[in-house]
């Protein structure tokens, strides 16, 4: 059954979400391990129009308490706050 309270959480999540500046490449390690991305927790897929991104959510930044997040299309590395984590982080 539809839950109508997550949807509607997950889709002003996405909305409310402010990525910023990205972590500068020379800034990120090699591993995608150390962000958790090797595996992510979550993954959030989101269609628009004829555009489509795809957002890997891995591990929190110990030291900053954000979450670290990638964009398959570009590698851009962000850290985003645990709205978009917990909005789609509904277990199976």
């Amino acid at each position: 059954m539809l839950d109508v309270g997550s949807v509607d959480g997950l889709l002003n999540a996405l909305t409310d979400l402010e990525l910023g500046d990205a972590i500068p490449k020379e800034d990120i390690e090699g591993d995608w391990g150390v962000y958790g991305l090797i595996e992510p927790e979550v993954t959030v897929i989101a269609s628009w129009k004829d555009k489509t991104a795809t957002v890997d959510l891995g591990k929190k930044s110990e030291y900053l308490g954000d979450r670290y997040a990638r964009v398959r299309d570009t590698g851009d590395l962000y850290l985003i706050p645990d709205t978009l984590y917990f909005a789609s982080n509904k277990g199976t």
